[in-house]
């Protein structure tokens, strides 16, 4: 990784901003559909 933080800053802060709330997002619903939806 020779890429400078300053300009990787730019495309990460984004990046990780819009990702992370997928992932809460997508780690909810299975977390639901596991609680939830199995069968006893």
């Amino acid at each position: 990784m020779t890429v400078p933080w300053r300009a990787a800053r730019q495309f990460a802060l984004p990046l990780v901003c819009a990702f992370v709330p997928v992932v809460a997002l997508v780690a909810w619903i299975f977390m639901s559909m596991e609680l939830f939806f199995t069968p006893d």
